[in-house]
């Protein structure tokens, strides 16, 4: 459900065959290798902190990468959030790529993922208002009712749908915005 533009504003890439690289190209230390799959990179206050390999086996992050500061897990972000406006926050980077597609710069909403159950702290909010969109499943619901303790509100999607991008793919852009 990701179009060309998105994973482009993105920074994803796809690496047709397994490759060792320079770190210092991806601002990582010592060489990486980059396994053959999509290549997510993962920012933080601009730098390169992080790249996330989706695989035919699934996800592989790339040795030295670093999805914590300061004890707390990192929030992917597919771009920069909006001066002081509210935050959707979800499980995986495709639902947050999804949501930023579908919002389509309509709406001035941030976008982010973080695994279930990493979220410890809105903290890195910076007193944004914070909306999460969790997966359908029981990881999902735990780590809904784990957010809403700390203070966040929910989007709940339907139950036929497992996460948000598979809800994208169904109902379009235009209905999941």
């Amino acid at each position: 459900g990701i179009d060309h533009l998105t994973a482009w504003g993105a920074g994803l890439g796809w690496n047709p065959e397994a490759i060792n690289d320079k770190g210092s190209r991806w601002n990582l230390d010592d060489n990486v290798y980059l396994g053959k799959g999509l290549v997510i990179p993962h920012e933080y206050q601009g730098r390169i902190t992080a790249i996330n390999i989706r695989t035919s086996d699934g996800y592989r992050l790339v040795k030295g990468s670093r999805l914590n500061r300061d004890g707390n897990r990192l929030i992917y972000r597919p771009c920069p959030w909006p001066v002081k406006e509210k935050i959707v926050l979800f499980e995986g980077e495709f639902d947050a790529l999804a949501a930023w597609q579908s919002l389509g710069g309509r709406v001035q909403i941030g976008t982010g993922s973080i695994p279930a159950g990493n979220l410890t702290s809105l903290d890195e909010l910076n007193g944004r208002e914070c909306f999460v969109c969790f997966d359908n499943d029981d990881a999902g619901v735990n780590a809904t009712k784990a957010a809403v303790d700390l203070g966040a509100k929910v989007i709940q999607l339907p139950k036929e749908y497992k996460d948000f991008n598979q809800f994208l793919v169904a109902v379009g852009d235009a209905a999941a915005g």
